[in-house]
């Protein structure tokens, strides 16, 4: 027995004290050199390392180790040769694939489907082999459990003959086996091939089924390149209760197999012996050989279970180390020094292919001598103190001469130094695997055996840094420094600690110093890059990442870094650039993904952002993903994607329940929905978060409070917000509203000192009177708030009435009241939000949801009149036409008593309910603040009330007399034929039935049907009387009786500004001056039209005939240059900051792409247009079909799709959404779905047939047999 044997035996299964071990290794050298016959046994029996009765038992176990060798499990003979079938079960037989033990594999064609499969059918002696029937069972078993793209998937199972047989995926292509042989495997294919095999036995891991048969005959590559792992055959369910491998008993591949597999130790087999089959397979991609190999089936298990693999360098010299490190980490003797789990092993892979840094290290001198066998701590040391000498040979033949020829030479001082460089590559190991304690004990020793080292203070250091200690870290690096001034080591170690200590100007200066040194570390351009970005160095930071891309082409982090940059300049599509380009190289990661995202957003492309984002989502860790939710959710909530938004969040909020920025969101998001009660739920849920809750969340819970008639919950929430305005307001007010006027004047008086609320102290207190009526001292501290310039609609609304109150000049309240109103109606103020989103709900008659939206909108602007007034026609809507309609309407005049609208509706209510005093005193009141001759909307003047009022009364001659009076007013009252019914009705009730004829027959001839006012107006455009037409229009606007009155003034307009424009003697500027004028007036009636009648929009569009408004622009234009006309339309965003302006011009430039004056190039102007457009008003049905149709030129079908939804919800039912859908279909080559639209066009009464018969964009279809079909219907009759 030698004593290399002896030595091994100890290291691996005794623990010794390293100080006896050390000291029995020395005596031993000392006897060698003397000359003196003595064996290590005795001396560690001499020294009491062990005792006798211990070495006899050390003795036996190893006898018993090389005794003891496992045995194979049985195999079945060969299976013997068959005719082919022509048929089993559904498939037909094509030809044979394979022949073994267990059967034969067909490659077999369904019968119906036509199909193609791999068969596996057992052998015809089945019966015989129990244990194969079961391994059949068990492949079945364990294949139809696992649904991955790199495992074979299980079809069928079957019977043929009494054989059982099943089908599996047919891959088509070699196996592993056969390029290996064939050598075109590449080392990035193979590692990808690896990476790909390891995620698939990942997936089969995490699903309780080991493989226990890699090897490169089961891993098939299909004609793509994609890997395909087969042949569960040696399965085990890692559950099984009854192991079907009994102790000593081996199954599988020998050249694959884990030691724990060749030893046939049943109880340490797990998920890992097929990560040790996965590196051998690696092994061999890598260098074209096994690992193990070996004559006898014996000296290959031996060789598996007792000798380390030669390193993979030493055949291959060009691989990259890491891939050494991963494969020999694969190969690890022990199981637990291997990667844990496939996941691993495959991320290793991707980080090495993406050019990051490896978890597995690749091994140093030290690592490789343990390799070798010299596993004893002492060994090892002793090897690096006399490396110097002993060089390549083998240690166990020279260590001892060399110990003793050191211990001679050197004298005392010399071996405390070599015994503090013991200590220290002792604590270097400790380190290296985070043994912080023994790392710890080893340094102190160090330091007291000898004075410190710069390797002393740099491993002190290190050890500092682990522990979270920078600051004493740092001190030991700077004395390192000073004993050692060019260690490049020292030197990045400390650049290190300054970054994270945040020095970072010391930290790039060290960088710096390693970059002219052209140190050997890696990433330095990069980690200067990064501590540059944060300085906002951004220049320097890009020419750092530039330099490192350079050298490391593939390196990721570089590349994110410098997209990162690029953001912050807001240079958008340099970043986008950036990451297609590394997109190009490398799969992107989910950082990659969210910053392009990030991007694509900036850029205004947000299929594109969102895209990337949920690329993000499906791949990212958790801060990354729940960032991607967050942001998505926000793009879809601009993009009016309101639930999907939610529907983000929600997911976000299943990662991390209570996420405060998701639950706001979230809130926030379902107020917009109109989810008001969800929306306090979300908020009540964040209220339980300590310190979850921001000011303005807290604000917003308690104004749901108050939308839920919940006052005193409000009040608990706004009492103590003393610091905020708005809490201070919405507190007075709940506390005013419930008469506590005692509580609000000592609350006013209380936060009256608080400095930041100096500016507001006037309103409050304004406020505070005004609920008192004592309304001297209100309008004293209001006067004194206006002055503050402070834009709260609030002060003026109040001083207005306070006026009224007064007796004040009536003007000067009418335009404090008038201001108010504008103040109301700014779109940047959330009451404004919540008004247009009510406006929204009422055109798709949602009307319970209107009133929520205004009811919350009042909530955040109480004295809003034209809120108050649109909630009194929803509760009309839904049939509440009682208290709630006149509360509603009395608010609204109460804030604005110079609304005519409300007036109007507050006196017909008043008379549906046959109040008629009430009545009275309600017109008295509107003469007086809309004057005596004043005409309400249509169609009522005030005499015409009075009258209705005298005949409700029965008083027929006071009533009769404003009647006549009225019906002599032709000229002034557009509708005075109504007053010739209620002297019809007059002269009935006296019996006087020639008069009642009379009135009757001259009602009728004055009453105009809309047909009849529609041919009136046509008539006078066509006759060139523009002048007569635009007159008899605006009268019926006057008193809303023709919708399309709209449309035929600003034809009117146009033609004779147009007929004005032909006299050359007009100086240019007039005549531009006034085009521009008149082009602006149409289109605020056209929109004016389009609001009331939708179907007009074909008109605008498409009507080609000079008298029409589009055609007569189409005439000027075809005299304009692009140019020209963007001058001109640069007034009308000064004149008018709305939706109006961006989308007549995208109307315009529509004109322009059927004139064939807008090229391709050109599409974006339009599309920015309208995007301006919906973002002041996000239900403009006629922007999103616009949008929707240029970005159909741009073939962006997926956006323009989006867009003709979202234009479907104010068009539904237009033909010309219709044809606009009809041209999408067309241009995305799918002809049936485009017929169907122009079908579709036709039934809703598409009037501009020729546009069907000459619209370039729908020659796509002329091929197509249902095109004649549509044809022979337009030209029919």
């Amino acid at each position: 027995m030698d004593e290399s044997s002896i030595y091994l035996h100890l290291s691996q299964n005794h623990s010794l004290e390293f100080e006896a071990m050390d000291r029995c290794i020395c005596k031993l050298a000392l006897a060698k050199g003397l000359g003196e016959e003595v064996s290590l046994q005795e001396i560690l029996i001499q020294e009491g390392a062990i005792s006798p009765k211990q070495w006899e038992e050390i003795k036996n176990q190893i006898f018993s180790e090389k005794e003891n060798k496992p045995t194979t499990a049985p195999t079945w003979p060969p299976s013997s040769e068959e005719e082919l079938p022509p048929s089993i079960g559904d498939f037909y037989i094509e030809k044979k694939l394979g022949q073994g033990g267990m059967g034969v594999v067909y490659q077999a064609l369904h019968k119906e489907s036509g199909e193609r499969v791999a068969l596996k059918l057992l052998r015809q002696d089945v019966e015989n082999y129990p244990e194969l029937l079961h391994r059949f069972s068990r492949e079945v078993e364990a294949i139809s459990k696992l649904k991955h793209p790199h495992i074979v998937s299980i079809h069928q199972l079957g019977h043929y003959q009494k054989r059982p047989f099943f089908t599996m995926e047919f891959v088509d292509g070699p196996s592993l086996e056969e390029r290996l042989k064939e050598k075109s495997v590449s080392l990035t294919q193979g590692l990808e091939i690896i990476e790909a095999i390891a995620r698939a036995l990942g997936y089969a891991h995490a699903r309780g089924v080991i493989h226990r048969d890699i090897k490169p005959s089961n891993i098939l590559i299909d004609s793509q390149g994609r890997p395909k792992l087969t042949d569960f055959g040696l399965a085990k369910h890692l559950d099984s209760q009854s192991l079907i491998t009994h102790t000593g008993e081996i199954v599988g591949t020998i050249s694959y197999m884990a030691p724990e597999q060749a030893t046939g130790q049943s109880n340490l087999l797990d998920h890992r012996c097929d990560i040790y089959s996965l590196g051998v397979i690696l092994y061999q991609i890598c260098t074209g050989r096994l690992p193990f190999t070996g004559k006898t089936t014996v000296e290959l298990l031996c060789k598996i279970a007792e000798t380390d693999p030669l390193f993979p360098r030493k055949f291959n010299s060009s691989l990259p180390r890491e891939v050494e490190a991963i494969t020999l980490k694969a190969l690890a003797k022990d199981p637990s020094q291997r990667y844990q789990n496939c996941q691993d092993l495959a991320g290793d892979i991707r980080r090495f292919l993406e050019g990051q840094s490896v978890e597995a290290r690749p091994l140093s001198f030290w690592e490789k001598l343990k390799k070798k066998g010299l596993r004893n701590k002492a060994v090892v040391i002793l090897a690096g103190l006399f490396l110097g000498t002993i060089g390549g040979l083998l240690l166990e033949n020279y260590f001892l001469h060399c110990y003793l020829e050191n211990l001679q030479k050197k004298n005392q001082a010399n071996l405390r130094r070599s015994r503090q460089n013991i200590l220290a590559l002792e604590a270097k190991i400790c380190l290296k695997n985070k043994d912080w304690t023994n790392a710890q004990k080893k340094i102190n020793s160090a330091f007291q055996v000898a004075p410190p080292t710069p390797l002393l203070f740099l491993l002190r250091a290190k050890l500092q840094k682990n522990l979270g200690d920078l600051p004493l870290a740092l001190q030991d690096l700077q004395k390192a420094h000073q004993l050692e001034p060019n260690s490049s080591t020292v030197l990045y170690e400390r650049a290190e600690v300054y970054a994270k200590l945040q020095l970072l100007p010391k930290a790039i200066r060290d960088y710096s110093q390693l970059i002219q040194k052209k140190s050997s570390f890696p990433y330095l351009y990069y980690k200067r890059a990064k501590l540059l970005y944060l300085k906002e160095r951004y220049p320097e930071a890009i020419y750092d990442l530039q330099q490192q891309m350079k050298l490391t082409p593939r390196f990721q982090q570089a590349y994110l870094l410098l997209s990162q940059v690029y953001i912050k300049l807001k240079l958008f599509s340099e970043a986008v650039k950036t990451l297609l380009k590394l997109a190009k190289q490398l799969p992107l990661s989910p950082e990659a993904n969210y910053f392009l995202a990030e991007a694509y957003f900036h850029l205004g492309n947000y299929p594109k952002s969102i895209e990337a984002y949920t690329q993000a989502i499906q791949s990212a860790h958790v801060p990354y993903r729940m960032q991607a939710h967050l942001k998505l959710a926000s793009l879809l909530r601009r993009l009016g994607r309101i639930w999907q938004g939610i529907e983000e969040l929600e997911n976000a909020l299943r990662l991390h329940p209570n996420h405060v920025q998701a639950l706001r969101q979230k809130a926030e998001l379902l107020m917009e929905a109109g989810e008001f009660q969800t929306a306090l739920q979300t908020l009540q849920k964040l209220a339980a978060i300590p310190e979850g809750m921001s000011l303005k969340d807290k604000l917003t819970l308690a104004k749901l409070y108050l939308f839920y008639q919940q006052p005193t919950h409000a009040l608990e929430i706004l009492l103590p917000l003393i610091s905020s305005p708005k809490c201070v307001f919405l507190a007075l007010q709940i506390l005013l509203h419930t008469k506590k006027d005692k509580q609000a004047q000592q609350w006013l008086k209380s936060v009256n000192n608080l400095e930041k609320l100096a500016p507001y102290h006037l309103i409050f207190w304004g406020v505070y009177y005004f609920f008192q009526k004592n309304y001297e001292r209100a309008v004293l501290f209001l006067t004194q708030a206006k002055k503050s310039r402070l834009q709260w609609p609030l002060i003026y609304a109040l001083l207005g009435y306070a006026y009224l109150k007064l007796d004040r000049p009536l003007e000067e309240a009418k335009n404090l009241f008038q201001y108010a109103d504008q103040l109301s109606l700014k779109a940047d103020q959330e009451w404004s939000k919540f008004y247009l989103l009510g406006i929204q709900a009422e055109k798709m008659s949602r009307w319970r949801k209107a009133i929520e939206f205004y009811r919350y909108a009042l909530i955040l602007n109480p004295v809003f009149s034209r809120a108050f007034y649109r909630l009194s026609r929803c509760y009309r809507a839904v049939g509440e036409k009682g208290e709630k309609n006149r509360q509603a309407l009395q608010n609204s005049l109460r804030y604005n008593p110079f609304f005519k609208k409300a007036h109007l509706d507050l006196i017909r209510f008043y008379l549906q309910e046959k109040k008629l005093s009430k009545a009275q005193i309600a017109v008295k009141k509107a003469q007086k603040f809309l004057g005596q001759s004043a005409l309400l909307p249509p169609p009522y003047p005030w005499q015409f009330l009075m009258g209705q009022l005298y005949y409700l009364e029965g008083k027929y001659p006071k009533a009769q007399k404003i009647f006549q009076k009225l019906s002599q007013k032709k000229k002034e009252w557009q509708s005075f034929y109504l007053a010739y019914s209620y002297l019809a009705k007059i002269a009935q009730k006296k019996g006087d039935l020639q008069k009642a004829s009379h009135y009757r027959k001259l009602y009728l001839k004055y009453h105009k049907t809309p047909k009849e006012k529609i041919a009136i107006l046509q008539k006078l455009l066509n006759n060139g009387l523009y002048s007569q037409c635009l007159a008899q229009a605006s009268r019926w606007i006057s008193n809303n009786s023709l919708h399309e009155a709209y449309f035929f003034r600003a034809k009117a307009r146009l033609l004779e500004c147009f007929q004005q424009l032909a006299f050359p003697q007009l100086p240019p500027k007039i005549r531009k001056k006034n085009l521009d004028n008149v082009i602006w007036a149409s289109g605020l009636d056209l929109l004016q039209a389009l609001e009331r009648k939708p179907s007009l929009l074909q008109n605008l569009l498409f009507a080609s005939h000079p008298s029409s408004y589009a055609g007569a622009v189409k005439n000027v234009f075809l005299n304009l240059s692009k140019t020209e006309l963007q001058k001109r339309f640069l007034n009308f965003q000064n004149s008018y900051g709305g939706s109006l302006a961006p989308l007549l011009k995208g109307v315009f430039y529509f004109y322009l792409h059927q004139l064939g004056r807008l090229q391709d190039s050109e599409l974006h102007f339009p599309i920015s247009l309208l995007d301006q457009a919906l973002r002041q008003n996000p239900f403009l049905g006629p922007a999103w079909l616009l949008k929707g149709y240029f970005l159909t030129l741009k073939k962006k079908f997926s956006q323009a799709q989006y867009c003709f939804h979202r234009a479907k919800q104010q068009l539904d039912g237009q033909p010309v959404l219709y044809l606009f859908q009809g041209i999408y279909f067309a241009q995305k080559k799918q002809p049936q779905e485009a017929i169907s639209q122009l079908h579709l066009a036709l039934d809703n009464g598409f009037e501009h047939l020729q546009i069907l018969l000459h619209q370039p964009l729908l020659t796509p279809l002329s091929s197509h047999p249902e095109w004649k079909v549509l044809i022979r219907r337009i030209k029919s009759p």
